[in-house]
């Protein structure tokens, strides 16, 4: 079974939950990288990992016109929905359905660490990107730097890592070793704060039960498990009011 095989049917588990109560918290991110690609009318705009195409609403916003790639079809389903003048289509991120140099801007925001050979992923986007055009990748910083860490930890200790576990792609030594690695220059790089908003804990709870590596875990060690130790990580950082709200940084990289 392939890697979108896999985590297509993960991450389309929960597809709507994920659409309408979760993905918005990357919109600084999708912003900023946006304008380091310099999108704008008549950009050729590939969105690698698309999702429900919440970062293609933005890059058509722009002008730009707008081709988006997944593992997952019921997430597919949503941006088509979201964009209907979009193409977009299903499948591995190593096995591009494109044209070679077809795009003026590759984009991938918090997908890559899923592709399990990074190096033939990244062979592809060279391949689909025009000379000149630009690649712009977006990641997790450090763990320290994230206050998601909480609950990331309290997850981590319901199961254990994957015997084969790549080096994260949150270090900024590992994306950018592993970007230059495979023929690729950095022209700029930044970071950018998202800040995870719940009016609760509950609503944190609900939301953030929707991405695929959290359906994964429950269906590893049981909902109820994965449940509590989110509600129990969020109530400990948890406001007076019971609201939830977790500073997070991001990393971009703009290359050619």
């Amino acid at each position: 079974m392939g890697t979108a095989q896999v985590e297509g049917e993960l991450w389309g588990a929960k597809a709507r939950d994920w659409a309408e109560r979760c993905e918005h918290v990357s919109v600084p991110l999708w912003r900023t990288m946006l304008e380091a690609a310099d999108v704008r009318e008549g950009t050729r705009f590939l969105d690698l990992g698309c999702g429900s195409a919440g970062s293609s609403v933005l890059a058509r916003d722009r002008g730009a016109k707008v081709w988006g790639f997944d593992a997952s079809e019921n997430l597919l389903e949503i941006a088509r929905e979201r964009v209907p003048d979009g193409k977009f289509r299903q499948g591995e991120i190593e096995e591009l359905p494109y044209e070679n140099e077809q795009f003026d801007v590759v984009f991938a925001a918090n997908s890559l660490q899923f592709v399990e050979n990074k190096a033939r992923a990244l062979s592809e986007v060279k391949r689909v990107k025009a000379p000149g055009g630009k690649f712009v990748i977006g990641m997790w910083c450090e763990p320290e730097r994230c206050e998601m860490s909480v609950v990331f930890k309290a997850l981590m200790e319901l199961a254990p890592p994957p015997p084969d576990a790549s080096p994260s792609l949150a270090i900024r030594e590992n994306l950018v070793n592993l970007i230059t690695s495979n023929g690729f220059t950095i022209r700029q790089e930044g970071e950018v704060e998202c800040v995870f908003d719940f009016e609760s804990v509950e609503q944190f709870v609900s939301a953030n039960s929707s991405p695929g590596i959290i359906v994964g875990l429950s269906r590893m060690v049981g909902e109820e498990a994965v449940v509590s130790a989110m509600r129990n990580a969020a109530a400990s950082v948890a406001d007076s009011t019971g609201r939830v709200r977790l500073s997070n940084w991001f990393r971009w990289l703009a290359c050619v």
